[in-house]
């Protein structure tokens, strides 16, 4: 999924989206920055449009969660469960996703700055939901976890 410690960042409607791994002990991150465990998303694209719905929800006034962090673990997990978001975001799955959605690139930065200097470090970005996770009639993970975010954004 990318090599050995690459920062992305990418423009969307809604802004920038900066994804990176990261691995070391979790931290709580505030503002519109997240550490999302690798087994709660399937690959790079489905992290970066969950990302984007997350950041637009917000920005449209019809988020669920109270926080960026938990409307983009809603919108990886297609779930309007918030109990369910929180126990999946407190696994230790060995690696994380950071993702930052910011109106200007040095505004992400500052957030992966202040989650490097808590002692985590750059990693690689992987991958860890797996097909046996989700109810499927095919081994097409990445498109059934984008289409489950889908379906909770329609539902708004």
């Amino acid at each position: 999924m990318g090599g050995s410690n690459e920062i992305l960042l990418f423009r969307s409607s809604c802004g920038y989206i900066l994804v990176t791994g990261l691995a070391g002990e979790a931290v709580t991150l505030r503002g519109n920055a997240a550490l999302i465990p690798s087994r709660m998303y399937a690959s790079l694209r489905h992290l970066v449009m969950a990302a984007h719905r997350a950041c637009r929800s917000i920005r449209r006034g019809v988020n669920i969660a109270d926080a960026f962090a938990y409307e983009l673990g809603m919108c990886l997990l297609g779930s309007r469960e918030i109990d369910k978001v929180r126990r999946n975001m407190s696994v230790d799955s060995g690696g994380f996703a950071f993702v930052s959605v910011c109106d200007e690139p040095m505004e992400c930065l500052g957030y992966l700055l202040r989650a490097l200097t808590t002692g985590m470090e750059l990693s690689d970005l992987r991958a860890g939901l797996s097909v046996e996770e989700r109810p499927h009639c095919s081994d097409e993970i990445d498109a059934l976890a984008m289409e489950e975010g889908a379906m909770l954004e329609l539902d708004r």
